[in-house]
């Protein structure tokens, strides 16, 4: 990918950035060699986790055909109840049971939202768990107006579907012997099925079709969050390791992102209670005691507890302490957090992918700014 001159960044202080849950586990990366897919037009199967923790499921559609043990049927606008009991899965009420249910058909809805693909159900710690088998591609196109909108600059829309590609390519291999590769909420990558699906999504997918970024001869760890705050965190900072293509930027792309600055006051007594059902003794001391390069709070201490900037975020709340790109006060009763930006803050920010589409940056050149080294691929 060609070196990028930027423009000069518009001035800005930083001592604040929002963290965004998405991708919280260890990161591990894989080597690849490119393979080659015979089905689903060239591009690989995805499975992807669209319901877990519920007893009870409902499916629809204009044909559902299934597979259950010994049994198969198929019914004509029809509706399945899917049941979690201690003998396995029940179907519909009826007085049998199934480890496993393999389902397809015509416009197959899972509790009123469609999916395209073939879904399979299974049970998970007593509970139904739906994974959706898919094709790359069309889970990428339920994707996008979920973590952005298909209506921004269409170049930012191609950077979003490149880094959700290569974070799904990596997870094919990664996690290939589980049930399934990707779950999806915010612990992988927001899916919604095909319901979102709209032009403009669908020809940003198609005309990045096939193209991951490698660092090297691995696949790259295409990490995303909403927005900065200014400055993108290096990974290291939240999840430790050497990923060199994932150090922090100075970012002045995502000033317009409606959390580029926030506030979160809480009283004392909140902050007692949350940090008291975390296992932590209360206290009224508060005091920032590191920071990352970045400007964001590495650590923290409450009364004599030190916890990481992104441990206080997780016993607070995601949605109250946006980021971990804080400054804190004490006023009253309580503190005030004046912070910025929305998400963990490492890799691709999407409101700045936005802020450079705008400026006329094309989406290789989007990548290669929020990924320094990674070169793209098209590896089917």
């Amino acid at each position: 990918m060609t070196c990028l001159k930027l423009k000069k960044p518009y001035p800005f202080i930083y001592p604040f950035v929002f963290f965004l849950i998405f991708a919280c586990a260890p990161m591990e990366t894989q080597v690849y060699e490119s393979p080659v897919y015979e089905a689903l037009g060239g591009q690989p199967e995805v499975k992807v986790a669209i319901v877990k923790g519920e007893k009870k499921v409902v499916l629809s559609g204009s044909t559902i055909s299934y597979k259950a043990g010994g049994r198969k049927g198929t019914l004509r606008k029809g509706r399945l109840v899917v049941e979690a009991t201690g003998k396995g899965l029940r179907l519909n009420g009826k007085g049998y049971y199934s480890s496993s249910i393999q389902i397809d058909g015509l416009d197959i809805k899972v509790e009123g939202r469609p999916y395209r693909g073939a879904l399979r159900l299974i049970i998970e710690d007593g509970a139904v768990t739906v994974v959706n088998r898919i094709g790359l591609e069309e889970y990428l196109m339920g994707i996008i107006n979920h973590e952005i909108s298909s209506a921004w600059s269409i170049e930012a829309v191609k950077a979003q579907a490149v880094a959700a590609r290569t974070y799904a390519y990596d997870k094919l291999k990664s996690r290939s012997t589980q049930a399934y590769h990707l779950q999806a909420t915010v612990m992988d990558q927001v899916y919604g099925g095909s319901g979102t699906e709209d032009s403009r999504a669908i020809g940003a997918v198609n005309d990045t079709k096939g193209e991951v970024l490698f660092y090297g001869n691995k696949v790259a760890q295409a990490l995303f969050h909403s927005s900065c705050g200014g400055h993108t965190e290096a990974a290291e900072m939240v999840w430790g390791g050497d990923y060199p293509y994932l150090r922090g930027v100075e970012d002045p792309y995502c000033t317009e992102a409606p959390n580029y600055f926030w506030i979160y006051q809480a009283s004392f007594d909140s902050i007692a209670g949350l940090f008291s059902r975390a296992g932590y003794p209360s206290s009224r001391d508060f005091s920032i005691s590191g920071r990352t390069d970045s400007g964001r709070a590495k650590s923290v201490y409450y009364g004599k507890t030190e916890v990481s900037g992104n441990e206080l975020r997780k016993i607070l709340g995601y949605s109250k302490l946006k980021s971990a790109l804080f400054d804190v006060r004490t006023e009253d009763d309580g503190l005030v957090f004046s912070g910025s930006g929305s998400g963990h803050g490492v890799g691709l920010c999407q409101w700045g992918a936005k802020g450079m589409a705008e400026e006329g940056f094309h989406y290789n050149e989007i990548l290669d700014f929020y990924y320094r080294g990674t070169e793209l691929k098209k590896v089917y």
